[in-house]
């Protein structure tokens, strides 16, 4: 087989003569050579089209090259107008483009597409899962990325979430975005409130924030424990609707305030202090009563008590900074 290194020497009876497979591999092994290859990817693909030689499968494969959903677009019009037919590829890829520019309302006219060339095709159709899995890894990706594609996946986001095309799927991936527990705890809300209930996998990063940010103690067993004491708060007890208690987390908030507990104005931030344990006990085991005797503290319910107070006093705090998606938009 010829090299891609050699391909824009290439005769024209020679590319006549090469079988699809052969150019379509030669076109990918240029796309993965940086920007460089790219270049020489368009040229080689242009000499193809001046011989009516490219068909679906070297244009699916330049979706790729394409720097964003505009570009795709004027890239499915050339295949229009050579009367090439779009393959189930080219949608997929297709359909992806469009969802990394957070054009959701097109990612949805291609997958219909994509369901109905199926049909026609009397494929099997797309697993149940396809979107959500689609989704998830655009989002992993983008965030990974970083930066102005974190951005973008903001925008992508709430543009889903405005269409109720999220689940706690999602919501777990964007808390990968999330400063602050504060920020963490409004988008957990923000889920609860669209109906989404919280995972083992939202309570465990959420668990590894507040131990990173130190509102925690540290001992061995401090993440499992924080976990365990999560569950156990207004905000995670209350995914069936209604807190172990009866009272939904802004009501336990209202009756700490009460109590004298908590303040609703400014309260000063809890002060953990990191300390020394017993193998094997987690956090303190006893703790000096008012008259100076050793009270034994039920371990569990001091760490749900110490991060009941972390939540409330997030929540009645002024939120003087917010996180915003690139809309504006609070999250």
């Amino acid at each position: 087989g010829l090299s891609h290194k050699g391909a824009l020497e290439m005769r024209s009876d020679d590319l006549m003569r090469a079988s699809s497979p052969m150019l379509t591999r030669m076109l990918v092994d240029m796309l993965r050579e940086g920007e460089a290859g790219k270049t020489r990817a368009w040229a080689f693909f242009e000499k193809l089209c001046s011989l009516s030689k490219a068909d679906v499968y070297q244009h699916s494969v330049m979706l790729n090259a394409c720097h964003d959903s505009f570009a795709a677009e004027k890239l499915m019009q050339r295949m229009e107008a050579a009367s090439i037919d779009p393959s189930e590829v080219t949608y997929q890829k297709l359909y992806k483009i469009y969802l990394r520019d957070a054009r959701v309302e097109e990612a949805d006219q291609i997958l219909r597409k994509m369901r109905q060339l199926m049909q026609a095709d009397g494929a099997a159709g797309l697993p149940p899962d396809y979107t959500n899995r689609v989704l998830t890894d655009m989002l992993l990706e983008m965030v990974k990325e970083g930066n102005q594609a974190e951005e973008r996946a903001w925008t992508l986001f709430n543009r889903l979430r405005s269409t109720s095309q999220v689940n706690v799927i999602h919501y777990n991936v964007m808390l990968n975005t999330c400063k602050t527990t504060s920020h963490a705890v409004q988008l957990i809300k923000q889920a609860l409130d669209a109906g989404i209930a919280p995972s083992d996998r939202t309570c465990l990063k959420l668990a590894k924030m507040y131990i990173k940010e130190g509102s925690m103690p540290s001992h061995p067993g401090q993440l499992e424990a924080v976990v365990k004491g999560l569950k156990k708060t207004t905000l995670f007890a209350t995914t069936e609707g209604a807190s172990s208690s009866g009272l939904s987390a802004q009501d336990a908030a209202a009756a700490l305030v009460a109590a004298g507990e908590a303040t609703p104005i400014d309260p000063a931030p809890l002060e953990v202090e990191s300390r020394e344990f017993v193998p094997g006990v987690p956090f303190s085991a006893s703790a000096n009563t008012e008259n100076g005797e050793q009270g034994v503290v039920h371990t569990e319910l001091e760490v749900v008590r110490m991060l009941e107070h972390l939540l409330v006093q997030t929540q009645l705090q002024p939120q003087k900074v917010k996180q915003k998606s690139p809309d504006g938009a609070a999250i």
